[in-house]
């Protein structure tokens, strides 16, 4: 079964494991210092935890990935002028 029809996935809200999955089973050190550059939004404290806005990570994965292939048609187009 899809872990998309587990409440987890409907949550507005992951979790440090869910952010560790996400990225490839990074350690908390990472996430850390992806937040303290600014790839990874900050996350909330509530009753305890910290947990980070889902809408606020996929927009930013998308928004990661818009600027690689920006990046990559750059290096194309400059490859070509060569």
């Amino acid at each position: 079964m899809s872990d998309t029809h587990t409440p987890a996935a409907t949550s507005p809200w992951m979790t440090f494991r869910e952010i560790s999955e996400r990225y490839a089973g990074a350690s908390r050190s990472w996430i850390y210092a992806g937040i303290a550059t600014g790839d990874i939004p900050a996350p909330v404290s509530i009753g305890g935890k910290r947990l980070f806005a889902r809408k606020a990570i996929i927009a930013r994965d998308v928004e990661r990935e818009a600027e690689a292939e920006r990046e990559t048609q750059a290096r194309r187009a400059a490859n070509a002028l060569v």
